[in-house]
Order: structure tokens, then C-alpha cells, then sequence
């Protein structure tokens, strides 16, 4: 919990309680990171690292968050729901200074590291099970495009449906994924 003093230090009188929490929160978390990077560069290590921050989901409205101008919120699967920020940097970029508008899945984050950190596990016989997550490494190093859908839930159909009937279609599952075109931005 944050302290009074850095309540105030960082918020402003027109905000409620819990705004101000939040807001104290992120800037006390900034001022971590703040440090984090500077003991990187310090000891020699920021030309190979990857800072990542990132969100799995939208904002919550019990919490005052907003998503304008999406529609929904957190535990929803309407665009502002599901759609999430993230800060992604380091050196290692082929191209920097853009805001990448490709779809990316707070799951591909494993791929990528996975697969920076060369870990294959293939090689040492090391067994996997399969994941969701893509490597995205190229769509945020040099903004190319990774992926066309995102499975957003899974859940099994004989809780939602009664497969003894006739109208019923031998579903196993229902599936609703985000398809998406060219003329259409991700985040």
C-alpha cells in the first residue's frame, strides 16, 4: 500500500481515493523501473535487455478505469476488454521510434522469450506441452505483422449446451476469436 506522503506527492485533490492509490501505485512503480534501467546500464547489461510492461486486459469500471473509446471493460470480450498497452524497449530493435498497431496476445510473451532466450526444447529432449502464445519478435523489433487471430475463449460446450437434442451439432467447443484483416488495427 502506498504511504501518505507519496499519496500526495503524487496526486491531485480532484481525484477520488482510489484514483489516487492507482495513481501513486504506477508512479512509485515508474520510478522502480526508473532504477532498474539505470543499475542495468550502470553494470553493462542494457545492450541486452528487453524491457516489458504490459496488461492482460482493459480496464476495470468498478475502479474508475475507462477504455474510451472502446466499449467494455475488464472481463468482457468487447474491444475494451481485451485490448490491452504494453512498453516494449531495448537496443536490440531493428526499428524504433513507432507505436506497432499488430495483434499480439499477452500468451505470445513466453513464445518470444522462449525463443530469445534459445531455449528449444526439441534439442535437450525437454518435454513441452503446446502453447498458445506465438514468437513475436519480429512484429515489435521491426513491426511485422505475426499473426491474423487471437483465440479469446475456449470453454466446454456441455455446460452451455444440451447436446441430446436434435437442433445440436456434435459441438465439442465454442471458440470466439478476433479475425483480423488489413484495413482493421489491432491495439
Amino acid at each position: 500500500m502506498a504511504s501518505l506522503e507519496d499519496i500526495e506527492r503524487f496526486t491531485s485533490d480532484s481525484m477520488n481515493d482510489s484514483r489516487k492509490i492507482y495513481a501513486t501505485m504506477v508512479s512509485i512503480m515508474d520510478e522502480g523501473i526508473g532504477k532498474v534501467a539505470d543499475a542495468l546500464k550502470e553494470r553493462g547489461m542494457m545492450g541486452n535487455t528487453i524491457l516489458v510492461f504490459t496488461s492482460d486486459n482493459g480496464a476495470r469500471f468498478s475502479s474508475q478505469g475507462s477504455n474510451f473509446p472502446l466499449r467494455g471493460g475488464k472481463g468482457s470480450f468487447l474491444e475494451g476488454g481485451v485490448r490491452g498497452v504494453a512498453f516494449v524497449n531495448s537496443p536490440l530493435f531493428q526499428k524504433t521510434g513507432y507505436t506497432n498497431t499488430n495483434l499480439h496476445h499477452v500468451t505470445d510473451w513466453y513464445a518470444t522469450f522462449q525463443t530469445l532466450a534459445g531455449d528449444n526444447p526439441e534439442v535437450h529432449g525437454k518435454v513441452q506441452l503446446p502453447i498458445d502464445g506465438v514468437d513475436i519478435w519480429r512484429s515489435i523489433s521491426n513491426n511485422t505483422p505475426c499473426r491474423e487471430e487471437v483465440l479469446l475463449n475456449l470453454r466446454d460446450s456441455s455446460k452451455y449446451f444440451n447436446l441430446s437434442t436434435p437442433d445440436a451439432v456434435n459441438v465439442s467447443a465454442v471458440i470466439e476469436t478476433i479475425n483480423v484483416t488489413e484495413s482493421e488495427n489491432c491495439f
